[in-house]
């Protein structure tokens, strides 16, 4: 697994502005959201925050809309969308505390279902 396919791991673990200070991310401004993003990462979705939902002393839930999708080229199928699947992307298990790297295709989302009608 190489260092995209592991940020997740890294941000749950280190001191991000230390990361920072070392240089192994190149970092640049989103071009449609005041945030940063990372040129290392396959893709990156900008948002926007539409709203805080049960805000407590331990955190909240964000509701937030979708309003571009940066994807390194390499990741793209032949219709010009992202490719997931090629990512390798890693996910965090949070009932068992492990990593799990996602895989295939299981279904078609808004379609499998009307089977069930």
């Amino acid at each position: 697994m190489d260092l995209p396919h592991i940020v997740l791991i890294y941000l749950a673990v280190i001191n991000v502005v230390t990361f920072f200070m070392y240089g192994r991310w190149t970092v640049e401004k989103a071009p449609n959201v005041n945030a940063p993003v990372f040129k290392e990462f396959p893709m990156t979705l900008e948002c926007r925050v539409k709203q805080k939902i049960d805000e407590s002393e331990t955190g909240y839930y964000l509701v937030a809309e979708i309003v571009n999708i940066l994807c390194d080229e390499k990741y793209l199928a032949e219709d010009g969308k992202p490719d997931v699947e090629q990512m390798k992307l890693v996910t965090f298990d949070p009932v068992h505390h492990t990593y799990i790297q996602l895989g295939k295709t299981v279904g078609n989302a808004f379609s499998d279902g009307k089977q069930l009608k």
